[in-house]
């Protein structure tokens, strides 16, 4: 039961108690009670329709993924997070010039899979390349494993202690 249900609740309760003080009759209490009862029915329908709806965007970012796979790789450069990794490792300058703030396919290994600071969900690509995703893809980062191989496509923000990517989507999770 939720913080507006029994707050409701509370108000009906309140109102029900002040009737019942000054002298209502049992068929106002019993309107009162089925006006709760019908209120509770709704919330309970409410909650329900938000659910069915949570299932809806959930089965819709995986017909994105899908879909996204279908497309052609050609247009965005892929790399794996190995290569970049090492490529920052070697000289971050060169690897800045080629990979920060450019959007591209990245291919590797979940190492990690976890929430960052902010809140957002974060998927790790061994050797060490963060891939931060928009909260809407939680269900389907919920799903995942460490040791699963997935292509992701997102934007490089540069390299700190980590290669980081985000605004990052799904482009194809292998089993």
């Amino acid at each position: 039961m939720d913080s507006k249900t029994i707050a409701l609740g509370l108000v009906i309760g309140l109102i029900l108690g002040a009737g019942i003080g000054y002298g209502a009759n049992t068929s106002q209490l019993s309107g009162y009670q089925n006006q709760l009862t019908s209120l509770q029915l709704q919330v309970n329908i409410l909650q329900s329709q938000i659910n069915s709806k949570n299932n809806e965007i959930a089965n819709l970012n995986q017909q994105i993924v899908s879909l996204k796979s279908q497309l052609p790789s050609v247009i965005y450069s892929t790399y794996t997070a190995e290569q970049i990794f090492n490529d920052y490792y070697a000289n971050s300058v060169a690897a800045d010039q080629k990979y920060k703030y450019h959007t591209f396919y990245v291919k590797g290994i979940i190492s990690d899979i976890e929430t960052s600071f902010s809140d957002y969900p974060e998927i790790t690509l061994k050797p060490w390349v963060v891939c931060e995703f928009e909260k809407s893809h939680s269900t389907m980062i919920a799903g995942l494993r460490i040791g699963q191989e997935v292509v992701i496509f997102g934007n490089c923000q540069g390299h700190f202690i980590s290669v980081l990517l985000q605004g990052c989507s799904f482009f194809k999770i292998y089993s």
